[in-house]
């Protein structure tokens, strides 16, 4: 009786194109500057809260994929593996 009376309630459809509708895709440039997400087994543990929650910055080098890309340091080494949009920000200087 609980699901007829969810999917039948008015307010469903609107509450879920509410949650989607501010989704925003982060598109990237080859040659763009970013920053990633520095993960707690990354981080130093004696700076515990004070850590830094990026890293960077890197320039993009290619699309490793849909959403993905690979990354370069500022001295030119490449990253070992590609990285999503979801853990990237753009650096502005």
């Amino acid at each position: 009786m609980f699901d007829v009376f969810c999917t039948s309630h008015p307010d469903v459809s609107a509450i879920g194109w509410g949650v989607t509708k501010n989704v925003r895709i982060k598109k990237f440039q080859v040659g763009d500057m970013v920053l990633r997400k520095a993960f707690q087994n990354t981080t130093d543990p004696a700076d515990r809260k004070l850590a830094p929650k990026w890293k960077g910055p890197y320039l993009i080098e290619a699309e490793a994929g849909k959403g993905a890309y690979r990354l370069l340091t500022m001295k030119g080494d490449s990253l070992s593996r590609a990285w999503n949009t979801v853990h990237l920000k753009k650096y502005f200087m």
